[in-house]
């Protein structure tokens, strides 16, 4: 049984929330993330970013200052030194064109709200041990979209579906 520690990760989660800020800590304390930053807009998510250098982002779409897709764009940026960070966009907002937009922008994930410790788990997993190498277009600079990577048969992962996460075998 293949179980994907967290304890590792350093998280940086940008809401502007405190009560959700307060669940999303809870949920990674949970899963065993012991390192957990938080930012309470996109300005200073974004210092944060450049200080911490986490290896997860976890963003909401509307935030002060600066917004979700706004951090973004400014994040995805292959002159950025925290380019390629695996970023999961959080909203209560998920219409496709929404989610649409966030892939456009370079998300590794989209979680909708509200979400379980579960949802968080696997967005988590996704982004950080699927094998996406990212892409640079004129327009696009990101993860190679889950469509051109290559699926091997036998790898120990499974394909939820429509959701697009592929997660180990025992937490599907």
């Amino acid at each position: 049984m293949a179980v994907t520690v967290l304890s590792a990760l350093r998280v940086l989660v940008i809401e502007d929330s405190a009560y959700m800020r307060t669940i999303i800590r809870t949920i990674l304390q949970g899963l065993g993330v012991r390192e957990i930053f938080e930012a309470e807009d996109g300005g200073v998510g974004l210092e944060k970013l450049e200080q911490l250098s986490p290896d997860v982002l976890i963003i909401d779409w509307v935030l002060p200052i600066l917004d979700g897709p706004e951090l973004v764009r400014l994040v995805r940026n292959p002159n950025h030194p925290m380019g390629t960070v695996p970023i999961i966009m959080i909203s209560s907002y998920a219409e496709k064109h929404r989610i649409m937009e966030a892939k456009q922008l370079g998300v590794h994930e989209f979680l909708r709200k509200p979400f379980s410790a579960k949802d968080m788990y696997l967005r988590i997993v996704a982004a950080t041990s699927m094998d996406r190498p990212f892409v640079r277009t004129d327009n696009y600079y990101g993860p190679a979209p889950r469509e051109a990577v290559t699926r091997r048969a036998g790898d120990g992962t499974t394909d939820l579906g429509q959701s697009g996460v592929s997660v180990p075998t025992a937490f599907a």
